[in-house]
């Protein structure tokens, strides 16, 4: 309990928000200083302003990064970030970040776009300058108006016309005059999508996070046909085609760029492509199960994507690393250990038509109830669904400090959430969705031995969920019941969604986190509150001060519940060895015992449980 003095003093801090716009392309020269840039010094009105749009001499131009802060407008700028940033800005009237929820449909956290409205009025250029000496505001250079724009932000869209991918960042604070910059925490971040000059006199800037090019066609379309131009046997590794315009040059991925040979009566070579020019291709032949054979003039050759034998977070970080999406925006380590927990699963897949990378992504992360999110330090993460591991931190949330509310019936008919069975088709022919051609796990939620009745349930409450697990090749049903068996124990029982609300000082928070909610819309026999262990699957800014959040109650505690189950073995257990420094056998809890410890020789734990395989 805080004293009255400091609640006193709580209630005279006064939030803002500091807004950074970055560019990675602002030349790091000197203007005609005859050694770094040897253009010619123009006079005043007619200089450069180190942007490539304003460049005189690009031949010289070197590429810096340089960023613009804004503050919001009205509140005193503490002294130490004054001392930090000294060319701050005070336009801000407004920053709204969107909600972050994770979609369970679709696999993804979706944040879409950031709007920021500042003040458009003077101030001084990006090298801290007054901005008399600005261009003529002539963006499409269609005329040449002599006349100054006269504001900030008009001066700024001529020196910066192609602003966009710039990057965003949101941070929020409290005015003191003592504030440390160490206490400045990052709500947002993400890519300059738009600039828009109000008719008030306001500026607009729309931002989208890093997520943003789940949209592009992988692999990429084609502008033109491309085809062998003469005749190659089958030991050629050199192929001269009519054009490579459209084909990834390997040297900018991490992965394998694939191309296809497909012949006029439809033989199929797959390729690795190892260089490339403006008409010849080096390859690497007969990969992903194809044999390499004599190739006919005008075969027609194409650029694909193949996964074989690809963990499925391995086949998501490369899928990422075309999307041009940099290796330093994803967070690998955290990948690692979300792979762990997906377990010992590969994939095999082959996309032979452009196709949404955001469905691709879905198709391999779907059937291992695995999500994509960009937390709020310009990282990418993963989430596989699961039980706490030993040494996860897990937060709470309690009615006395944040009140949770809002809990739909635990057990609500129909509701989506509410899962009676689950089928996981694999093996499904190559491009085809025919389930009749697969193989299906099916696993159900059922207190009786038949799976028309799951719950004892009239046939109208039944809940299924279909996978068709394109990228589960061959006779691979032991993975695909493993993958019906999360979803079963998830989303066993219709999820209650606990929403409340949470101060900045709570904004650490993120989407996929686990919290424990203590609250009286959760209680026992008795009406006492009980503990309820969920994910957070929302985050909404609230105003400059707070957020609120809204997680679903997790389900992964219902070992307890009989499965009808296609495969053998299904319920076998899986483990990964825990850190270093986790609790012994003797020490251990009960809930670490369930989870993280090797058994006997016999597979058996010293309780006479069964014992886990190592992943």
């Amino acid at each position: 309990m805080s004293t009255y003095s400091g609640q006193l003093t709580a209630l005279g801090r006064v939030p803002f928000v500091l807004v950074e716009l970055t560019t990675a392309k602002r030349c790091t020269d000197t203007y005609a200083d005859g050694v770094t840039c040897t253009a010619t010094d123009l006079g005043d009105g007619s200089r450069c302003y180190y942007s490539w749009h304003t460049c005189q001499k690009t031949s010289d131009f070197t590429t810096g990064s340089h960023t613009w802060r804004f503050f919001t407008q009205g509140v005193p700028i503490p002294k130490t970030i004054m001392e930090a940033y000294p060319f701050l800005l005070p336009h801000v009237k407004s920053a709204t970040p969107v909600a972050s929820a994770i979609d369970m449909e679709h696999g993804f956290a979706t944040t879409e776009k950031v709007k920021v409205v500042l003040f458009d009025a003077g101030g001084r250029d990006a090298g801290g300058t007054a901005l008399a000496d600005c261009p003529p505001f002539d963006l499409d250079k269609s005329t040449r108006n002599t006349t100054r724009a006269g504001s900030f932000w008009r001066r700024w869209l001529a020196q910066w016309p192609h602003f966009k991918n710039m990057d965003v960042v949101i941070w929020r604070g409290f005015s003191t005059p003592t504030f440390p910059t160490s206490e400045l925490l990052k709500v947002w971040s993400g890519k300059l999508e738009d600039v828009t000059v109000e008719q008030d006199g306001t500026v607009t800037l729309h931002a989208v996070d890093l997520l943003r090019s789940v949209g592009n066609l992988l692999p990429p379309p084609t502008s033109t046909a491309m085809y062998l131009t003469a005749v190659h046997s089958r030991s050629a590794t050199t192929l001269n085609v009519s054009t490579t315009v459209d084909i990834t040059d390997p040297t900018t991925i991490a992965g394998n760029v694939t191309v296809q040979v497909v012949t006029a009566t439809g033989t199929k070579e797959r390729m690795i492509v190892t260089a490339k020019t403006a008409t010849t291709l080096t390859v690497t032949r007969a990969r992903f199960g194809t044999n390499a054979g004599a190739l006919p003039k005008n075969a027609t050759v194409s650029e694909i994507l193949a996964f074989r034998d690809m963990r499925p977070l391995a086949i998501v970080a490369d899928i990422l690393d075309r999307l041009d999406i940099p290796a330093a925006s994803i967070d690998s380590a955290q990948f690692d250990v979300e792979a762990q927990f997906i377990g010992p699963a590969t994939c095999e897949h082959y996309v032979e038509k452009p196709t949404e990378a955001r469905q691709l992504l879905f198709d391999v992360l779907e059937p291992f109830m695995a999500f994509l999110f960009p937390d709020e330090g310009l990282k990418i993460r993963a989430c596989a669904s699961g039980p706490a591991r030993i040494g996860e931190t897990v937060g709470t949330v309690t009615d006395a400090s944040n009140i949770a509310s809002k809990p739909q019936p635990k057990f609500a008919l129909n509701d989506r959430g509410r899962l009676t069975h689950c089928t996981v088709y694999h093996g499904l022919p190559e491009g085809s969705d025919d389930v009749k051609k697969a193989t299906g796990a099916v696993v159900a939620i059922n207190d009786g031995n038949y799976v028309s009745t799951y719950y004892g349930s009239t046939r109208e409450d039944l809940q299924g969920k279909t996978i068709k697990a394109k990228w589960l090749r061959g006779d691979d049903g032991y993975t695909a019941s493993l993958a019906a068996v999360r979803w079963a124990r998830a989303f066993g029982a219709a999820p209650a969604r606990f929403t409340w609300s949470a101060e900045l000082k709570d904004a650490g928070t993120k989407v996929g986190d686990l919290v424990d909610i203590t609250s009286k819309a959760m209680t026992d026999a008795h009406g006492a509150a009980i503990v309820t262990r969920a994910i957070v699957v929302t985050k909404t800014p609230i105003g400059l001060t707070g957020f609120t959040f809204e997680a679903v109650p997790s389900q992964f505690e219902l070992l307890h519940r009989a499965w009808v189950v296609s495969a053998p073995n299904v319920t076998k257990r899986w483990a990964f060895i825990a850190d270093a420094g986790a609790a012994n056998w003797t020490t251990a809890s009960a809930a670490e015992k369930a989870r993280c410890y090797v058994g006997s020789a016999a597979n058996l734990m010293s309780d006479g449980a069964q014992g886990y395989s190592l992943i």
